[in-house]
């Protein structure tokens, strides 16, 4: 349901899930092109991220109460989504709206320790709704939210 632009970098991005046959659950946004994301790799692995937000940093509450969502889909749910002004709010309310029959994957991306306080309090509060098997990737994903100094060593197996 994220945005997709339509200059040259969406281009490269519709073709590619035209490839592996995804199809868009909605049109894409004529303002804008889609964002970059350039990942540096240090010698030991260390990584930054330079990103500059394009038609996936927009997202309203209108954009997605247009896509249809059914019991046994899936939704992957990106830690950027929730950053971008433009979208983090409409995200995170839809995501907690969405029947339980769902099965919502969440990568917290680089971006996690950012994301507005509010929204993490929200999405934390999406715990209920998971079964136990959802729940272990969830945790897993969720303790990218907590701030480190409230962190306990866990372990995930």
């Amino acid at each position: 349901a994220g945005s997709l632009g339509t200059g040259p970098f969406a281009s490269v991005v519709a073709q590619e899930l035209a490839s592996h046959g995804i199809t868009l659950a909605r049109a894409p946004v004529a303002q804008g092109d889609q964002g970059c994301c350039v990942v540096l790799i240090e010698p030991d692995g260390e990584r930054s991220f330079i990103s500059s937000p394009g038609a996936e940093g927009t997202l309203s509450a209108v954009d997605l109460a247009g896509v249809a969502v059914q019991d046994g889909d899936w939704v992957l749910l990106s830690g950027y989504t929730l950053y971008y002004p433009g979208s983090g709010k409409a995200a995170s309310d839809w995501i907690a709206a969405l029947p339980p029959a769902v099965t919502v994957m969440f990568d917290p991306s680089p971006l996690a320790d950012q994301i507005p306080a509010e929204i993490k309090r929200e999405q934390a509060a999406i715990l209920a709704r998971f079964t136990k098997l959802q729940l272990r990737t969830f945790l897993v994903a969720a303790s990218f939210l907590i701030p480190s100094h409230h962190k306990q060593k866990t372990s995930f197996r």
